[in-house]
């Protein structure tokens, strides 16, 4: 439309997007085998609120969550609709500081006598796939031998199994078992003393260490 001579009134259409608009929003939580959860959202809603929607139901600290979408780490003050995100879209999770604190926890429960805690490190171990880190930062191997001493066959088999787990395909692990932490006494005594079942695990534990070339000639010297 023309206003006057030269002049014409020009019209700008914006594409409409309500603050008010409702999505749900995946979270998966990495490394895990925990199924995706969904959450209901606003798309006005800061990273923020959805952090703490995700600590209300997960029982997950704002603080220790990391999320992340299309390869970025996002913002705690953007809205949801800074990033685009659609509906029924994922955003995944890091989990930050979580494991330490929950190996902290898990060998204070074992220390107190909480063999159960074996199994919930076994799954912790599972799930992670820096098996390493539990030599080098945890240092969990020590308190494990405490566990050997127990007069609990179930015990003694769960912690085989640990060992087992943290040596499988790790070439580094397998080499401290032997040098760092001298594992070899510890299986000479389950051999010597345990059950059919523990002098089994035992056995297949002196297996897999001697995968590594260099035990070889420790385990027989």
């Amino acid at each position: 439309e023309y206003m006057g001579v030269g002049k014409r009134k020009m019209a700008f259409c914006f594409p409409f997007q309500s603050n008010n608009k409702i999505i749900n929003v995946g979270v998966e939580i990495v490394p895990s085998k925990k199924k995706k959860e969904f959450f209901e959202v606003c798309v006005s809603d800061t990273i923020k609120d959805l952090k703490e929607k995700v600590c209300s139901r997960l029982e997950i600290s704002v603080e220790e969550q990391e999320f992340r979408y299309d390869q970025k780490v996002l913002l705690d003050n953007k809205k949801i609709q800074y990033y685009k995100i659609q509906n029924n879209q994922t955003i995944t999770i890091t989990i930050k500081y979580q494991e330490e604190r929950q190996v902290e926890s898990l060998m204070s429960e074992l220390e107190n006598g909480n063999f159960a805690a074996l199994v919930k490190l076994q799954n912790l171990l599972d799930n992670t796939e820096n098996k390493r880190k539990f030599f080098t930062k945890y240092d969990i191997v020590p308190c494990l031998f405490k566990l050997l001493k127990k007069e609990n066959d179930q015990v003694k088999e769960n912690v085989l199994g640990i060992f087992v787990t943290l040596s499988d395909n790790n070439t580094e692990n397998k080499r401290e078992f032997v040098t760092k932490y001298d594992i070899v006494p510890h299986l000479l005594e389950l051999l010597t003393n345990g059950n059919d079942v523990i002098k089994e695990n035992a056995s297949g534990t002196f297996w897999d260490l001697a995968c590594n070339n260099e035990n070889k000639r420790e385990l027989v010297s």
